[in-house]
């Protein structure tokens, strides 16, 4: 159904597959007819790379194309079928608890109809989160979960480092020590659960979530900057690796955008 616009050097037309619902509609004419031009820039892409076609874009003035290509480079062809896959399960899924009635499953019956190289498009992922996040369905919440997860791990390690720079973990091993369990040194105190846990368990978090960085700052700067902030130990805290799974990020979504002066 998809074919990654940027692992190849040809962009060939593809149908997607048709989902056969329990209802037969017509698909909106006004999605089929936004394709093409976003088909165009991910062929574009293929043929020219990234870089290449943002400049051609800034001298077309048409930045706001820019996310089109952003959104390729966040999703590998075997996450982009994987949505595709997911949404077919979920429409099905609907239609056995006889939802194929309701407006939601139509919309997201929609999406699935007009999936394809150019519905990869930043703007069609964000219909399918608005769509489905807080859902009176649990099948669209149990998709917008698993979406979120999938593009929470492509946005962030796409744009920020896996490791922390040499400053940041001294600073960490810093505070083992001067919290140190006096009655064994292989402890040290978490300050969130107020209890001691092996040094080994002690990890960074930021103050300032990754999530918040992106989308206020992360997505309209380069990658150096971002690395920056990812190691600046004055927004970090430390505290145990339960505790630091268990506040995530607080709640917020990543963006699926970019602004004009973002450099991969």
């Amino acid at each position: 159904m998809y074919h990654d616009p940027i692992s190849r050097q040809q962009a060939p037309s593809s149908s997607p597959s048709i989902h056969t619902p329990a209802i037969q509609r017509q698909p909106d004419p006004a999605k089929i007819t936004a394709i093409p031009s976003s088909r165009h820039i991910l062929q574009l892409s293929a043929q020219l790379g990234n870089q290449q076609v943002g400049k051609w874009l800034a001298k077309q003035g048409t930045l706001q194309a820019k996310p089109v290509i952003q959104r390729a480079r966040f999703l590998s062809e075997g996450n982009a079928n994987s949505i595709s896959e997911r949404i077919l399960h979920t429409l099905s899924l609907m239609e056995e608890d006889g939802d194929a009635d309701s407006q939601q499953y139509e919309q997201l019956e929609e999406i699935y109809n007009n999936f394809d190289a150019g519905s990869l498009a930043t703007e069609t992922i964000e219909e399918i989160r608005a769509l489905t996040h807080g859902s009176m369905f649990d099948r669209l919440d149990n998709l917008d979960t698993w979406m979120e997860s999938l593009i929470t791990g492509n946005v962030r390690s796409s744009n920020y480092p896996s490791s922390y720079s040499t400053a940041a973990q001294q600073a960490l091993t810093t505070y083992k020590n001067n919290h140190q369990n006096p009655m064994d040194a292989s402890e040290c105190l978490c300050p969130n659960c107020n209890t001691y846990v092996a040094k080994t368990d002690m990890t960074i978090d930021h103050v300032i979530p990754v999530a918040t960085h992106w989308n206020t700052i992360g997505r309209n700067t380069d990658r150096a900057t971002r690395h920056t902030w990812y190691s600046d130990v004055n927004n970090h805290e430390y505290c145990c690796r339960s505790c630091n799974s268990s506040m995530g990020s607080g709640g917020v979504r990543y963006s699926m955008s970019v602004g004009p002066n973002y450099r991969g």
